[in-house]
């Protein structure tokens, strides 16, 4: 991890497994375990992304039970991760009617 941090206000950017995380895995996950009990039948290894020696961050946005954490604006959210090294962001969240919003557009380029 080149950085974890919490903007939530909870203190602790620990990791509770979301929608983004599970994403960030599929992207940059590694697994140097051997073993039949770390690959498939076709051989394949468990947990290995499609990245696995890229760099990951985090930024917990989401408080431990799920409600959304963050009290600032996306774009802060973002130069936020880019003052710390970030260039691409994982932005996996959801609402309740996932729709596509003035408020997500902020996050495109």
């Amino acid at each position: 991890m080149a950085y974890a941090r919490d903007v939530t206000g909870g203190g602790s950017a620990h990791d509770v497994s979301g929608h983004g995380t599970l994403n960030a895995a599929i992207l940059g996950g590694y697994n140097d375990e051997s073993g039949s009990l770390y690959r498939d039948l076709a051989g394949y290894q468990y947990g290995l992304g499609i990245s696995p020696y890229g760099r990951l961050a985090a930024t917990k946005v989401f408080l431990d039970s799920g409600a959304w954490g963050y009290g600032g604006t996306y774009e802060a959210l973002v130069s936020g991760s880019y003052n710390l090294g970030a260039r691409i962001t994982n932005n996996s969240w959801g609402a309740a009617d996932n729709r596509y919003t003035a408020a997500s557009s902020s996050l495109t380029p």
